[in-house]
């Protein structure tokens, strides 16, 4: 097996399963295929890994991407194991990660920055600050995911990052 076999395979296993979102796990591959296109995964070690970590660090990037390009290669080696084309996989180091972000902004500082925005962009960070949405989940909204009756703004399952629907209930004012 080669490592273009394992990650075609990886590719094949995420369109099947829906598991992982595509666009992302071909952007992480991209790394992961500069480094160890030559490689076969029987060759991929601990060291090997190691190695890519060094290189992907004196490139800038941060130790939590190099840590989630690390997960994939390391599905893409369990998956190979798991169809019998791989006889072992190899332990990667995880590298430490800064503390996630915390805090932004106050009050006082949103409602500076919110009303230098024209008015739709406006809305648009009111609902990403009042309910922590990402931008993308607030940027896809349309007019069928607000009941004004019923007071609610919603999400549908699957334009989530966990693919859980939300369901928020607006407060007058």
């Amino acid at each position: 097996m080669t490592y273009k076999g394992a990650a075609e395979a990886l590719r094949e296993h995420y369109r099947v399963t829906c598991a992982r979102d595509l666009t992302e796990t071909e952007w992480r591959l991209a790394h992961l295929d500069a480094f160890f296109a030559e490689c076969r995964p029987a060759a991929i070690t601990t060291r090997e890994s190691e190695r890519y970590a060094i290189q992907r660090q004196e490139a800038g990037t941060s130790n939590a991407s190099i840590n989630r390009e690390l997960a994939v290669l390391g599905r893409m080696l369990r998956l190979a194991y798991e169809h019998n084309r791989l006889a072992r996989v190899p332990k990667f180091t995880r590298l430490s990660e800064t503390a996630p972000r915390a805090g932004f902004v106050d009050q006082g500082t949103f409602e500076t920055v919110r009303s230098h925005l024209p008015a739709d962009l406006q809305v648009a960070v009111t609902i990403a600050y009042t309910f922590g949405w990402r931008r993308n989940e607030v940027l896809r909204l349309s007019q069928r995911h607000l009941d004004l009756k019923a007071g609610t703004l919603r999400l549908d399952p699957g334009s989530t990052k966990n693919k859980d629907g939300w369901l928020c209930y607006l407060t007058p004012g």
